[in-house]
């Protein structure tokens, strides 16, 4: 329900980008941009509209740094801390410069078309990154003093975010994928060809979500104190992240080779490499994982034979 509800809200939020530029410039900006929005409609109200665009923008911009004076002091919160105060100060700059993104040009962007949008995106960028600078320290912290159960919880819960992160960069891709189909040339080849593209480049995603489900249910059967399906769980994975990895690796090659075949044909040829790293490293490590979680089981169930 979930990936379905993200897919949803994904797919019109790269619509209204297309749709609603001067709102939505860029998924990146989202949704410090519609603040920034608000903030500058409100200061449009007289004194007493700017002095409360003021009271929110600090507001806003203070509340890492209210969670950061809330948070335990200790020394392993140390760094978790920091990145808090830091990420208040570029929410600070953020919402003004998203507010005033020509005060941030130079002279020679600002005849440049759109350059405003790159500007809102490059704040985006930067509070994102603070964000999930402060979410890796915080993970850091909890892998490093969890005990088995926590370190289980705490990795599924890894992986349920990794689902939301591919379901993300399927949706993104496939609905900008469409827009750029009126793009490429008009040629029946041309567009087969491009779409053929776009269906090797998303099938990764959608197979690393089928392995990130079977790995959730692996999970499940390592948490339980005999782990009495976990040797079932681990072949179930390993045979989706075969079919995965065999994929994901043979499409790529499969569209080239169908590429060379068609060349003389095409108004286009694309010279540059689609082979999806990440989703292949990102099987190869889930499945050295299952592996090494039924070998540990077995060396436990021997070892209980022999006492």
């Amino acid at each position: 329900m979930i990936l379905i509800i993200e897919t949803v809200l994904l797919t019109v939020l790269v619509l209204l980008t297309k749709r609603l530029p001067d709102m939505f410039s860029s998924i990146a900006a989202f949704p410090f941009e519609q603040a920034a929005d608000g903030l500058k409609a409100l200061s449009g109200g007289g004194k007493l509209g700017s002095g409360l665009a003021a009271a929110v923008w600090i507001g806003l911009s203070a509340v890492p740094a209210i969670v950061a004076l809330r948070t335990k002091r200790a020394p392993e919160t140390l760094w978790e801390r920091i990145a808090l105060f830091a990420l208040s100060g570029v929410l600070l700059l953020t919402l003004y410069g998203m507010v005033n993104p020509g005060l941030f040009r130079s002279p020679e962007t600002a005849a440049i078309p759109n350059s405003e949008k790159t500007i809102k995106a490059v704040f985006g960028v930067s509070a994102w990154a603070f964000i999930i600078l402060y979410l890796v320290l915080r993970l850091i912290r909890l892998f490093r003093t969890g005990e088995k159960a926590q370190l289980l919880r705490y990795l599924r819960g890894i992986l349920g975010v990794l689902c939301v992160f591919f379901t993300g960069i399927g949706v993104i891709s496939s609905v900008k994928g469409v827009f750029t189909l009126t793009e490429v040339p008009e040629g029946i080849l041309d567009k087969g060809l491009y779409v053929l593209r776009l269906i090797a480049s998303l099938v990764p995603y959608a197979l690393d979500i089928l392995v990130t489900v079977r790995a959730l249910d692996l999970l499940d059967a390592a948490g339980t104190e005999d782990q009495e399906g976990l040797p079932e769980a681990s072949e179930r994975l390993s045979r989706i992240a075969g079919l995965s990895l065999g994929v994901t690796v043979a499409l790529p090659a499969l569209v080239d080779l169908i590429q060379i075949l068609a060349m003389k044909r095409l108004t286009d040829v694309s010279i540059t490499a689609d082979l999806p790293l990440t989703s292949i490293f990102f099987v190869v490590m889930v499945l050295l994982f299952s592996r090494l979680l039924t070998e540990n089981k077995r060396l436990r169930d021997e070892s209980s034979l022999f006492i």
